[in-house]
This record gives C-alpha cells, sequence and structure tokens, in this order.
C-alpha cells in the first residue's frame, strides 16, 4: 500500500511540475503583433493570431474557432485604436477571463479626417518608433503573466529594441537620397499615415484608413487627376486588398505597378515580409525604387 502511495505522489508532483512549466496561451489578434510579442516572450510563450498572414483585420469574421481560442486564453493582446472593430464583442461573447492589453497604449495616435468624422488611424506600426513602445507594453504584460522567465523576456526585449533602432536608422540612410518633392506614393488604402509623417512621405489612397467600403466614382477619378499632377509614375497594390481598383487607377493614370507593400499584415514564412523588420525593409526599398522614378 505504501509502495502505491508513493507512487501516486510521485505522478502527482510530476503532473503539477508539468503544469506550472508549460508555456501560457497568448492569443494576439493580427499577425505583425504575433511576431513582435514572439521576439520578446521567444521559448517561454506560445503566440496564436486569430487573424493570419496576408489577411485583412479590417474584414475578418470571428469563428467558432476564434472564439474557443479567446475562452482559453491566459493573456490577449490586441492593437487597439479601433483596428479590431470585431473584438469587444468576441470578448463579451466568450466571457473569457484572460487579461487583455492593449498595446498601442502611450502612443500619440493621428488623427484621420474622413468628411466631418475623425478617427484614430489604428496603423501605429508602420513608425518604428511606436513598435519600440509596442514592445515596452508587450514586455510589461509577459513580465506579469510569467515573472519566472522575467530574465529572459528583459534579454529578449533589449534585443529586439537594438534591432529596431538599428532598422529605423537604415531607413533614413533608404530615404536621404530622394527629393522631397518626389516623395509621392499611391496605395490601395489610407494604411502608411504614421511612415508619413515619420519619414516624410506623401501617400495618397482611393480607400480610407479601412477596406470596409469602397471609393466613390468621384473619388477615384479626383485621385487619378492627382497622380498626373504630381507626375507620380508607380502605385503600389496591398498584400491585403483587391488589386483591380489599384490596377484600374494605374492604367488610367498611365502608371505602372510598383509592386506589392505590406501594410496591415506580414506574409507567409516563404514569402518576403514573414517579419516585422522583414515587412518595413521590403516596403522601404519598393518605396524608393517607386519614387525614384517619379518626375
Amino acid at each position: 500500500m505504501r509502495k502505491w502511495g508513493l507512487v501516486f505522489l510521485a505522478l502527482l508532483m510530476k503532473s503539477s511540475l508539468s503544469s506550472a512549466q508549460s508555456t501560457p496561451k497568448i492569443v494576439v489578434s493580427f499577425s505583425i503583433l504575433k511576431d513582435l510579442v514572439e521576439n520578446v516572450g521567444g521559448d517561454a510563450v506560445t503566440v496564436t493570431s486569430l487573424v493570419g498572414p496576408n489577411s485583412d483585420a479590417h474584414i475578418f469574421e470571428p469563428t467558432p474557432e476564434s472564439a474557443q481560442l479567446i475562452s482559453e486564453a491566459d493573456l490577449i493582446l490586441m492593437n487597439g485604436l479601433g483596428f479590431e472593430g470585431w473584438m469587444p464583442r468576441l470578448l463579451e461573447s466568450t466571457k473569457t477571463k484572460a487579461k487583455v492589453v492593449i498595446v498601442s497604449q502611450n502612443i500619440k495616435s493621428r488623427a484621420f479626417v474622413q468628411g466631418a468624422e475623425f478617427s484614430p488611424d489604428p496603423h501605429a506600426w508602420h513608425d518604428v518608433k511606436n513598435v519600440m513602445i509596442y514592445v515596452d507594453n508587450i514586455e510589461k504584460a509577459l513580465l506579469e503573466l510569467i515573472p519566472q522567465s522575467s530574465e529572459l523576456i528583459q534579454k529578449n526585449a533589449a534585443r529586439y529594441r537594438k534591432q529596431l533602432k538599428d532598422l529605423e536608422a537604415w531607413i533614413y540612410k533608404e530615404l536621404n537620397s530622394i527629393p522631397l518633392q518626389q516623395r509621392t506614393v499611391i496605395t490601395a488604402h489610407d494604411a502608411f499615415g504614421y511612415l508619413s509623417e515619420a519619414y516624410q512621405i506623401k501617400f495618397l489612397a482611393p480607400q480610407g484608413l479601412s477596406t470596409e467600403s469602397e471609393p466613390s466614382v468621384q473619388e477615384v477619378v479626383g485621385l487619378i487627376k492627382e497622380i498626373k499632377e504630381h507626375g507620380v509614375g508607380v502605385v503600389f497594390i496591398e498584400n491585403i486588398t483587391n488589386e483591380r481598383l489599384i490596377r484600374h487607377i494605374a492604367e488610367e493614370a498611365g502608371a505602372t505597378i510598383g509592386g506589392m507593400l505590406y501594410s496591415d499584415a506580414l506574409s507567409e514564412k516563404n514569402q518576403p515580409a514573414a517579419t516585422y523588420i522583414d515587412m518595413m525593409k521590403i516596403n522601404i526599398q519598393l518605396l524608393k525604387s517607386g519614387m525614384l522614378k517619379n518626375k
């Protein structure tokens, strides 16, 4: 009897140790945020993104699988600033007990004006300085969730901040040779406002902050007129939007397609923008090439 008691105690201790050492389940709203959390958390975390690579978070519709992930999560991280309009309903319907963290907190958001309406621009990650604030918020959330991994988390966060500083220095160096009068770019939707302000590039787009609504005929005609007036020779498609509209605009304006920019989502692992840093580099390289062709 004593032998079986010892066996049971050993199994109980093993089960408790395994449970204590299991990685927490972290759910994020979209693929860019997943990469940031993985860079900070490393092996200490398991991260799942509700909206996957090359997918549009603006028009995402939660599934039963989404609800299950949320209900089982230990921590939920989201961008905020109105980016995930579907998230509040999802959180309410699942009655999740997980802590919800807005990673854009402490960021000074841009105000986007469309008609008589003012909205916060949620695309803050296109300014590398903002992503450093994201990292601060992610680090704090992870340290609270898994304090036993604090040394790893702090080390990873410091290493990643250094990579982000190097990235920003590279961006300024890449764009330095482009005259300001040539820095006009056409994209599918207005996702690059923070990049515009941080790195002095003028972006024009047929759609607003969200991809949920189509632009009017008048807006498209006005944009074509602007392209001709600014001497813009290249326009860009995005990995999350329908190419048809932007290709029509390019044809009407006599411009060419300068490649695919990554705005609201990373690419698949076997594509050029599988990480945030890769995304920023490919975007800047494409933008530079396109702007140099402007008149």
